[in-house]
């Protein structure tokens, strides 16, 4: 299997998993496993209804599985698309008790197969909760399986009992083996979302040093220019072309800092929680002309071409949206295709989608191979990029466009192939 196939099938694979349980990297860890816990008990309940009615048990187990996986299902729409996390938890946890102490009254109290699902229940609540209201459940746990001790002591027959022992014993095994199974893949889950964490942490620790290594050499190099070239002017023998020279410098040195500053006060936003979205109406085509003239000049610079197919469109195409944002990606994005070309063309636009404007920016420059294409986009990164020109930026441009995308509701990604070039595109809803 190549190389490219296994990471579009990963690729495949996330989509799915974000699908179903929303996407780990913009919900809390709560609203995740909530979801995870409760479409997986709604499919595990429907699998144990067919169990019982293949082995012809009462209607009441039956019934009491089957509303169960509706209940539960429902649980998983409120936590998954509604943000009920709390209610979700509360229910599911509420609800199964409830279930399970029916059914060892009903299931022949100690002597029959519900014992092991309580003693299993306790792990469930363990997963489900934490803080003062762990403490308050585990209490009501224990004195539950208190009281249901009492009526097993006290209780002279049971209401049901099994048609043979071979029906119990196939009752036992399918209950605790469709219940210890839903338990062991949310312990699976939370065990491999931990070391991802924890690798994630030990990573992003490492990004930080080499980052701030790298930060003090983007910070030293313009202010070298500014204070070495400010004390070159204090001669007074230079002459006016040499003095020009110099202020020329001095100015590109300013600006060089004055964009590092805005991005690291961006990312402290951005990492604080403090960017705000200003919806305004926004007209696409007066921006698209202010940002190709404010570009051209630095495109051909270079000696690079600037091409965009929707300038001197007379259309008006006015939306909502928080416009200025909007700007600041298309031209970082485009400012990293200058950086990253040395020859041929830029060209940047937007096509009109059916609920979405899509933009994109397309270079013939040095491109990004498959493997690190996700990677460009994380906070720091550019700073443990083995790449000549990587190493004179700080690393932060590419996370600032994609966190000002997805703060509008968008999503952005990159089509690039080595030595050909790439084309970034991003959505943002109308």
């Amino acid at each position: 299997m190549s190389v490219s196939l296994q990471y579009r099938m990963i690729e495949k694979m996330e989509h799915l998993s974000n699908l179903v349980f929303g996407r780990r990297d913009k919900i809390t860890s709560e609203r995740y496993f909530v979801t995870i816990a409760t479409i997986l008990a709604a499919i595990f309940s429907a699998i144990l209804c067919c169990f019982h009615i293949i082995n012809a048990l009462n209607d009441t187990a039956v019934i009491l599985a089957f509303g169960n996986a509706v209940l539960l299902f429902g649980l998983y729409i409120a936590a998954r698309f509604y943000n009920y996390v709390l209610i979700s938890k509360t229910i599911m946890t509420v609800t199964s008790l409830i279930i399970l102490d029916f059914l060892w009254y009903e299931k022949f109290l100690s002597n029959g197969p519900i014992l092991l699902l309580i003693l299993l229940f306790s792990s469930l609540i363990l997963l489900l909760w934490d803080g003062k209201a762990l403490i308050v459940l585990l209490g009501l746990y224990f004195l539950n399986i208190s009281v249901l001790f009492y009526i097993d002591y006290n209780a002279d027959a049971a209401l049901f009992e099994y048609p043979s022992s071979e029906k119990r014993s196939i009752d036992i095994f399918s209950s605790l083996v469709i219940y210890a199974s839903l338990l062991i893949i949310l312990l699976y889950v939370f065990k491999k979302d931990f070391l991802k964490q924890k690798t994630k942490a030990i990573e992003s620790d490492k990004l930080k040093s080499a980052f701030l290594a790298n930060m003090s050499h983007e910070i030293r190099t313009p202010m070298n220019g500014i204070l070495g070239f400010s004390d070159l002017l204090k001669n007074p023998k230079i002459s006016p072309e040499i003095q020009e020279r110099y202020i020329e410098i001095i100015e590109k040195s300013g600006l060089r800092m004055l964009n590092i500053i805005n991005d690291i006060i961006d990312i402290s936003k951005i990492e604080a929680g403090l960017l705000n979205v200003e919806l305004k109406e926004c007209h696409l085509n007066e921006k698209i002309e202010y940002i190709y003239n404010l570009v051209k000049a630095e495109v051909e610079a270079k000696g690079l071409i600037l091409r965009c197919p929707n300038l001197g469109n007379t259309e008006q195409i006015i939306f909502k949206t928080d416009c200025d944002k909007v700007s600041a990606v298309l031209m970082k994005l485009i400012r990293n295709a200058i950086k990253y070309s040395q020859t041929g063309t830029i060209e940047f636009g937007y096509t009109i989608k059916r609920k979405y404007m899509e933009f994109y920016v397309r270079d013939e420059g040095i491109g990004v191979g498959l493997e690190k294409q996700q990677a460009i986009f994380e906070r720091f990164i550019q700073a443990d990029i083995e790449d000549v020109q990587a190493r004179q930026g700080a690393g932060l441009g590419l996370f600032i466009t994609k966190s000002y995308v997805e703060l509008l509701g968008g999503e952005i990604w990159m089509e690039s192939e080595p030595n050909v070039g790439s084309k970034f595109i991003f959505t943002i809803p109308i």
